[in-house]
């Protein structure tokens, strides 16, 4: 089902990152192919659709995104970008190569399934569509007409005269691809000869939008749910209403006949799914587990899952037999704020705005750990030296203890003043420092004691970071400045002025000897530890550098800008840039080397974790 109530304005305007980035003077960079991306959608699911061959499953929504996933393991494949606002449907053709997807920006696409690459753009106000059987033509609804398209070269091959003039919503091919339908605005469903372009009947009923139709697998029968929180089947050959399905109040807003034909399911907006018997209209079940609107239903192939859609972002898979839920399969739904690898290089957790830490194999990027018990966004995760615990600190103003083996909860420290934007574990792990607000929190990592604090007047805005000796702990404040504070007693011993806007994130190089910081003013500092002064600045980045890491060995330092949406790696002795690793849709908010200095992981706005190989 298509999402077709009128839209907000959008928060967040997504771009494409271009394919060559221009550096800084001396050359032009390409970004390393990504290793995998992981991430679920940001904004409700209008649609989902599986292949015919039972291999991928797709969904998009109001992030204007397709987003392609392996129907065996739920992993994201693939997210295809291009469209400039809502997509409403997305359908597989027959052979499952081709993909097309429909969006408010006036347009349809045809992407290749196997590479990504977008084929053809059709300019038409597009409300639904549909491939015909044999692949070669796509049917669109466009206001009060319903258009047929040659695939093959983007040509207009017909319009359907509408008897109704009423605007039209949804459409389906018969199995023969001899009969098209569409549903109206209003109530009507309304049938046309695919060669002829006649019209042969409207079937009357229904009291309000007909949002969803589909033709059973004999081609006998027709389905149509409607916003009256109905579903009809009606016999296609003489136009009669053979029965109508009722549930609990919810509009319909998708269906879809199982491949046999005996199973109805339908997705509506009471949060729930109907699974329906065809020949007798009874209801089977009802599948609960979305928290909104659920937008979209599909059958697998082999008959034996069911997708949704829904307005919570969140796409899942049911077991038909059962009834129960298999998985959603998204990663994150709210911007990832943090990402840290463990001491051992084997896990990555990353902390995102859906109030839930993931953890992920980092060779592979399947998930296997979501740990949930925030009440907020979390904002950072940090491992323990040992790599048994993680922390994590959120905007619930408590920072949280895991056991980063079995994803179990430990433990939770409160009294934080604010909430926790940054959590550092000290080298010998006894001690926890974490950034609420002005205050630099010390607590004990055994009893959650709170220690003692360090009050910053001009504000702490930065990632803070321990020095590989743990005596020292640095920050950036607000007044622009980079403080060094003696980590025992408290005392700032240094204070690092060079920035000329708030310097927010910070690092140690492995040796304790230099400090890099990144800043709004655009630029990537390197400091002396032990004196304070200047080193280098670094300069390349178009928005603020948000993030920034030491290689292992020390020799690389890694950047992440906001609003260019790039991460950059520079030479630490010659100030030459290396390469840009491109990926994200939204702002980058963390990044990370792994400890092998092998692969850089990053998290970002557009809810994805991405990492890439590091030439």
């Amino acid at each position: 089902m298509k999402n077709i109530k009128s839209f907000a304005i959008k928060l967040f305007t997504l771009l494409i990152p271009l394919l060559f980035i221009t550096g800084l003077s001396h050359g032009e960079f390409i970004s390393p192919t990504p290793l995998w991306a992981r991430g679920g959608h940001e904004y409700p699911v209008n649609t989902v659709a599986f292949s015919p061959d039972g291999k991928t499953i797709a969904s998009a929504g109001n992030d204007n995104l397709i987003k392609l996933w392996d129907a065996v393991t739920g992993n994201l494949k693939a997210t295809l970008v291009g469209h400039s606002d809502y997509v409403l449907s997305v359908t597989f053709s027959p052979d499952s190569k081709t993909i097309a997807s429909s969006s408010c920006d006036e347009s349809i696409k045809l992407w290749d399934n196997q590479t990504g690459k977008l084929l053809l753009t059709l300019n038409d106000k597009v409300r639904s569509i549909a491939f015909s059987p044999n692949g070669k033509m796509l049917a669109s609804t466009e206001d009060k007409y319903l258009k047929i398209w040659d695939i093959a070269n983007g040509k207009l091959l017909k319009t359907l005269t509408n008897p109704s003039n009423q605007y039209l919503f949804s459409t389906a091919f018969s199995p023969d691809g001899k009969v098209i339908v569409a549903g109206s605005i209003y109530n009507l469903v309304i049938l046309w000869n695919v060669n002829t372009g006649m019209h042969l009947a409207t079937l009357k009923g229904h009291k309000d939008s007909v949002t969803s139709l589909g033709f059973s697998p004999n081609g006998k029968i027709i389905a149509s749910g409607s916003w009256d929180n109905s579903i009809k089947l009606w016999d296609i050959t003489s136009g009669n209403l053979l029965a109508t399905l009722t549930d609990r109040p919810g509009r319909v807003n998708s269906l879809a006949f199982s491949p046999d034909g005996r199973i109805i399911v339908s997705g509506n907006d009471n949060k729930s799914l109907s699974l329906w018997e065809t020949e007798t209209g009874k209801q089977l079940s009802s599948l609960n587990g979305h928290s909104d609107a659920i937008h979209s239903v599909a059958f697998s192939p082999d008959g034996k899952v069911v997708i949704s859609g829904s307005n919570d972002y969140s796409v899942k898979r049911w077991d038909i037999v059962t009834g129960k839920l298999i998985d959603t399969i998204t990663g994150h739904s709210g911007m990832v704020f943090s990402v840290a690898f463990s001491p051992n290089g084997k896990i990555i957790a990353s902390g995102s705005g859906d109030n839930s830490v993931l953890l992920w194999d980092a060779a592979t990027g399947t998930l296997f750990a979501r740990l949930t018990g925030h009440s907020r966004q979390v904002y950072s995760v940090a491992f323990s030296p040992d790599g048994k615990t993680i922390a994590s600190g959120s905007a619930d103003q408590s920072i949280k203890l895991w056991d980063s083996v079995t994803g179990k909860y430990l433990t939770t420290f409160t009294g934080s003043p604010g909430r926790v934007t940054t959590v550092a574990f000290s080298p010998d792990g006894k001690t926890i420092a974490s950034v609420s607000g002005k205050s630099i929190l010390f607590w004990n990592m055994a009893t959650g004691e709170l220690l003692d604090t360090i009050t910053d007047p001009s504000y702490v805005v930065s990632e803070i970071a321990f020095s590989p000796d743990g005596k020292t702990i640095a920050s950036g404040s607000q007044d622009k400045s980079i403080k060094l504070w003696k980590t025992d007693t408290r005392e700032l011993l240094t204070h690092m002025t060079g920035h000329s806007e708030f310097p927010i994130s910070v690092a140690f190089s492995p040796d304790g000897k230099t400090i890099v910081s990144g800043s709004t003013d655009k630029s990537i500092k390197l400091w002396d530890a032990a004196t304070g002064n200047l080193l280098s600045t670094f300069t390349g980045h178009t928005g603020a550098v948000v993030s920034v890491a030491f290689s292992p060995d020390g020799k690389t330092i890694i950047s992440a800008g906001r609003d260019d949406k790039l991460i950059r790696s520079w030479d630490i002795a010659t100030g030459k840039q290396l390469a840009v690793f491109t990926g994200f849709i939204g702002d980058i908010n963390s990044v990370a080397f792994s400890p092998d200095g092998k692969m850089v992981v990053a998290g970002g706005s557009d809810c994805s974790v991405i990492a890439w190989p590091v030439e």
